[in-house]
């Protein structure tokens, strides 16, 4: 929220960092994870039905130092298109990853308009200019079956920022 307010709007569109990710629903751009930064809106983020689904987040000329992170769940019901297994990594070239948190069935985010706010278990004292959110198994959507399917509406990381001197 730091950075969004002070671009003073959509924190990806200003080019203060970019988001990316390898799967969105149907390619449905209303769905980008840039949503995932709009704190005031209720827009959202949607994967596709794809295994090893990430959101990096890109935060260019400045590095960060992740304590925590927040994620809002997406209003659905229980067993809904709500995340399970993930792992939150950080790099500074996309090769090689350290890991800072996993969730392995968490239930946590399982049901309607659920806000969570994780410690990062596996704490680092690096910091690092990419940030991403890994899906490592399944969703909870249409459990017990099988898919991969999530939505969210927010994200937010918590620890300390090294700006660029140049901005």
């Amino acid at each position: 929220k730091y950075l969004t307010k002070k671009a003073g709007r959509n924190i990806h569109d200003s080019g203060t960092i970019e988001i990316t990710t390898n799967s969105i629903e149907m390619n449905n751009m209303s769905h980008h994870p840039k949503n995932l930064v709009d704190y005031k809106s209720e827009s959202y983020y949607s994967s596709g039905n794809d295994k090893d689904i990430f959101i990096r987040f890109d935060f260019k000329g400045n590095l960060v130092q992740l304590t925590d992170y927040s994620l809002k769940s997406w209003d659905n019901s229980p067993n809904g298109v709500h995340i399970r297994n993930w792992v939150i990594e950080c790099s500074n070239d996309r090769v090689h990853w350290d890991e800072v948190d996993r969730r392995t069935d968490c239930q946590t985010l399982n049901n309607s308009n659920i806000t969570a706010t994780f410690n990062c278990g596996q704490k680092r004292n690096n910091f690092y200019r990419f940030v991403q959110l890994r899906q490592t198994g399944y969703s909870w959507y249409g459990y017990p079956r099988n898919n991969y399917y999530f939505y969210f509406y927010y994200i937010e990381f918590f620890g300390k920022l090294q700006e660029s001197s140049n901005k």
